[in-house]
C-alpha cells in the first residue's frame, strides 16, 4: 500500500519548485504585467509607480523565446516499424491519429523547454486513446530507484481540493494506484468512482513518460533566470518610459523675483518685480537629459549574454533605437541560432517517443482491446519497436556547411550516397530517398542523352564566333 506520509512529504518538498513552474506557465500563457508591477513596487515609491502603472511596457519574451525552441515536431518527426510489419505500422498510424500525437508532443516540448521537464500521459477515454501533458505545477516525482535516481517510481497528480480544502493526490506506481488526501486519508469512493477500487495499476509501469533535461537531478532546477530577464526587459523600457515622462517636462525657476499665482502656457501673462533693485530679474528652465540609448544598447547586451548562457547564438542586429526597441528584441530572438539546442532536444525525444509507444502499444492496447474499449483491435507484434527521427533542418551558412561535408565525406569514400542524402535531409523517410536518387538518376540520363558532344562542340564554336564578331564590332 502506498505511504500517505511519504505522499504527502513529497509534495511538500516540492511545492517550491511547483511554485516558480507556475510563474513560468502564467507569463508563458501571456499574464507577465502583475509581475513587472510587483518588481516595480520593491524599486519605486508609491507616488512613482503610479505613473509607471500607466507607462508599463508589457513585452514578454518567453512565448517568443519558448516557440523558437521549440519546433522539433513543426518541422517533422517520422516514426517508423523496426522488426515488425505492415499491420503494426497501420496500428501506429491509427494511434497517431487518435491522440493527435504531433500536436501534444509539441505542447510536451514547449513545457519541456519552459520548465525543463515535461510529463506525458497516455489514457483511455470513452473516444478512444488520448495523450496530454500534465502542467508542471501539477505533479510531483519521486524515486527510490537506487540504479537510476532520476527514473521515477511514483507520480502525483494535483487533482485540485475537496469541498474542505484538502488537497486531492492521484498517486501512481508500476503496480499500484490510490486517490489520497493531503491530511493522509485515502479515498476508496473516487477510487471506485475511477474503476480502480482495488488499487492495482494494471499496465504493470508507470502510465506516464517523463522527460527530463537534468542528467543528474529527478527533479531539475527551475529556470529561474528566465523569470527575472522576463521581468527585468520590460521593466527597464518602464523606466525609460517614465523618464521619457519627466524629462518631456522642463522645470521653470524665477531668480531674483516672484510670480503670485502662475499660470503655465499657454495663455500665460506674468508681470516681474525684481526683489532687489540692483539685481534684474531671471527666468530659466531645467530640462533632464536621458540616454536612451546607451540603456537599450545594455538591455540588448544583457538579452544576447543571457541567450548565449543557454546555448543560443545571436547575430550582429544593429543597435535597438528607441523607436523600434519592442520588434528589435524580437528581432534578436527571431534571428538567434537555436540549431545546436534543438539538435540536443531531438536525443531526448527519440528516446521518449520509444518510450511512451513501448508502452501504448505492448503494455496499454492490448488491456484495452481486451476491456473493448478501443475500436482497433489488432495485437502488436511483440518484436516490434516505434523509431522516431527528426527534421532539424539547419538554414543558410549551416546548411551550406553541411553540404560541403557531405560532398567530402562522399568524394573521400567515407559515406554513401543514399547516407549523405539522409544526412542532408532527416526529414526523409528511406524509400523517399530511394525515390529521390531514382529520379536524380533518370534526370542525369536525360541529360546525358538530350546534349551529345557534337551539340556542346557547336555551342562553343558558335559563343567563340559570337565573341569575336562582338571584339570585331567594336573595333
Amino acid at each position: 500500500m502506498i505511504d500517505p506520509k511519504l505522499v504527502k512529504k513529497v509534495v511538500q518538498a516540492q511545492a517550491d519548485v511547483m511554485q516558480v513552474n507556475y510563474k513560468m506557465l502564467d507569463i508563458l500563457e501571456g499574464n507577465l504585467e502583475p509581475y513587472i508591477v510587483k518588481n516595480l513596487e520593491r524599486l519605486l515609491s508609491p507616488r512613482v509607480l503610479r505613473y509607471a502603472m500607466e507607462r508599463i511596457v508589457p513585452i514578454n519574451i518567453i512565448p517568443r523565446y519558448v516557440d523558437k525552441l521549440s519546433n522539433i515536431y513543426q518541422t517533422g518527426v517520422i516514426r517508423e516499424i523496426s522488426d515488425g510489419n505492415e499491420a503494426d505500422a497501420e496500428l501506429l498510424s491509427w494511434y497517431e491519429k487518435q491522440t493527435n500525437a504531433n500536436m501534444i508532443m509539441h505542447q510536451s516540448n514547449r513545457l519541456y523547454n519552459a520548465c525543463r521537464s515535461a510529463l506525458i500521459h497516455p489514457y483511455i477515454t470513452e473516444d478512444g486513446p488520448k495523450l496530454r501533458v500534465i502542467p508542471n505545477d501539477r505533479f510531483a516525482i519521486y524515486s527510490d530507484n537506487l540504479v537510476d535516481p532520476t527514473k521515477p517510481t511514483m507520480v502525483v497528480l494535483l487533482a485540485g481540493r475537496d469541498s474542505q480544502k484538502r488537497e486531492i493526490y492521484w498517486v501512481y506506481t508500476d503496480t499500484e494506484f490510490a486517490v489520497m488526501k493531503s491530511d493522509e486519508t485515502v479515498d476508496y469512493a473516487a477510487m471506485e468512482e475511477l474503476g480502480l477500487a482495488d488499487g492495482i495499476n494494471p499496465y504493470g509501469v508507470l502510465p506516464f513518460v517523463y522527460v527530463n533535461q537534468s542528467s543528474l537531478k529527478l527533479v531539475p532546477v527551475p529556470d529561474l533566470d528566465s523569470i527575472r530577464l522576463a521581468e527585468y526587459v520590460p521593466a527597464a523600457l518602464t523606466d525609460l518610459n517614465l523618464a521619457a515622462l519627466f524629462s518631456s517636462f522642463s522645470i521653470t525657476y524665477i531668480k531674483n523675483g516672484e510670480v503670485a499665482d502662475p499660470t503655465y502656457a499657454p495663455n500665460a501673462l506674468w508681470f516681474l518685480k525684481s526683489d532687489d533693485p540692483e539685481k534684474d530679474v531671471e527666468i530659466g528652465t531645467l530640462k533632464p537629459e536621458v540616454d536612451y540609448q546607451e540603456v537599450l544598447n545594455l538591455i540588448q547586451s544583457e538579452l544576447s549574454l543571457w541567450l548565449g548562457s543557454k546555448g543560443i547564438k545571436t547575430g550582429s542586429v544593429g543597435q535597438l533605437a528607441p523607436e523600434q526597441a519592442a520588434s528589435g528584441i524580437a528581432k534578436i530572438i527571431d534571428e538567434a541560432d537555436t540549431y545546436d539546442v534543438r539538435q540536443a532536444q531531438t536525443v531526448s525525444y527519440a528516446k521518449a517517443e520509444h518510450e511512451m509507444w513501448d508502452m501504448i502499444l505492448h503494455k496499454m492496447h492490448p488491456i484495452w482491446v481486451s476491456q473493448g474499449l478501443v475500436e482497433n483491435r489488432t495485437i502488436f507484434s511483440s518484436t516490434a519497436e516505434v523509431i522516431a527521427r527528426f527534421s532539424v533542418i539547419p538554414v543558410g551558412t549551416q546548411r551550406m556547411q553541411l553540404i560541403q561535408e557531405a560532398r567530402e565525406e562522399y568524394a573521400a569514400g567515407f559515406t554513401t550516397r543514399s547516407r549523405a542524402i539522409q544526412m542532408l535531409n532527416p526529414q526523409m523517410t528511406y524509400a523517399q530517398i530511394e525515390e529521390l536518387e531514382a529520379e536524380i538518376d533518370e534526370e542525369r540520363g536525360i541529360s546525358v542523352e538530350g546534349a551529345p558532344e557534337e551539340n556542346s562542340s557547336n555551342d562553343s564554336s558558335q559563343g567563340d564566333n559570337g565573341g569575336n564578331q562582338m571584339a570585331e564590332n567594336q573595333d
